[in-house]
């Protein structure tokens, strides 16, 4: 035959046995959902620095294409001042021509 004492040292026991385990449950709801919360902002993190990272290649790549620009219009200026040094020159080479030459004192 089973004592009364044990019975409800055992009952006592087990209902402690629950209660720890429901604070044990709660703290780690507690845990999850704190983690939870934590993944979903570094999920935004994640999506604004993978959005800024587009932004910047894309602006590098416009940077680029700016710069080869720069450099054919750099190239084509030496060509303009080439063209109007070489006009000035014929013009005043025609100048001298139809005038008959240069004048002699």
């Amino acid at each position: 035959m089973t004592n009364p004492d044990d019975k409800s040292a055992e009952s006592a026991a087990v209902t402690e046995l629950r209660v720890q385990v429901g604070i044990l449950g709660e703290r780690v709801f507690g845990i999850d959902k704190n983690l939870g919360s934590r993944i979903e902002i570094l999920g935004q993190k994640f999506d604004a620095f993978t959005q800024e990272l587009k932004s910047t290649y894309a602006t590098k790549t416009d940077l680029s294409i700016v710069d080869e620009k720069v450099r054919k219009v750099q190239d084509n200026q030496g060509w303009v001042i080439k063209l109007i040094i070489g006009g000035v020159i014929v013009a005043v080479l025609g100048l001298v021509i139809a005038k008959g030459g240069v004048p002699h004192p």
